[in-house]
């Protein structure tokens, strides 16, 4: 599972093609792109057609996955362009702790901190877990943006997540809400914005 923090091994791609002569090996993080890559050159070696998405995030993961239609008789090629813009557009937020003080663009974030990562930097870091997702949504945010994905980890309660859903349709009335239970431990919230 993408949202399970595991890492997922150049092998246990391989043995997940199984036979199949056409594979899309979508990662979910930098880790699982770096043994994706690994896992298509042995692949490609055993003369596969193999494609590695560039996702780098479960949300951008889920993104491309959710452009897969089973029946549909897609072009390889199509499928992975269509499933690459897709993961690509999609703007990804991790929400969590920090570990130890922290460096920002203008501040040092305490540890214990709430914060909110994109691109592994910190855009936005306080004390609560909903004032810190508001304000990276705001920052992240763009004209052509349809959808808020929120994936919530196993320690999220209901209340963060009705208070964020609530916030965000107020502030952006325009921009759909969907919510997954994603159960990830490390992270309590994980935002997509497509």
């Amino acid at each position: 599972s993408a949202f399970d923090s595991r890492r997922i091994s150049s092998q246990e791609w391989i043995v997940a093609a199984h036979s199949s002569d056409e594979v899309i090996l979508i990662p979910h993080d930098i880790r699982g792109h770096e043994s994706a890559k690994a896992a298509a050159e042995v692949l490609n070696g055993q003369g596969r057609k193999v494609a590695v998405i560039n996702s780098f995030s479960p949300l951008q993961a889920l993104a491309a996955i959710s452009t897969h239609l089973e029946n549909l008789n897609s072009e390889f090629e199509e499928e992975v362009s269509t499933m690459e813009i897709a993961a690509v557009q999609t703007i990804s937020i991790t929400i969590g702790f920090a570990p130890r003080e922290m460096p920002a663009v203008d501040n040092l974030v305490p540890a214990g901190s709430v914060i909110a990562l994109r691109d592994r930097k910190i855009i936005a870091f306080g004390v609560s877990e909903g004032e810190v997702a508001i304000k990276a949504i705001a920052q992240s945010v763009t004209e052509s943006a349809e959808l808020i994905t929120l994936v919530t980890g196993a320690d999220a309660t209901d209340k963060l997540v009705e208070d964020l859903t609530s916030q965000i349709k107020k502030d952006f009335p325009s921009i759909e809400v969907t919510t997954y239970s994603g159960g990830q431990a490390w992270y309590p919230l994980l935002i997509g914005i497509e």
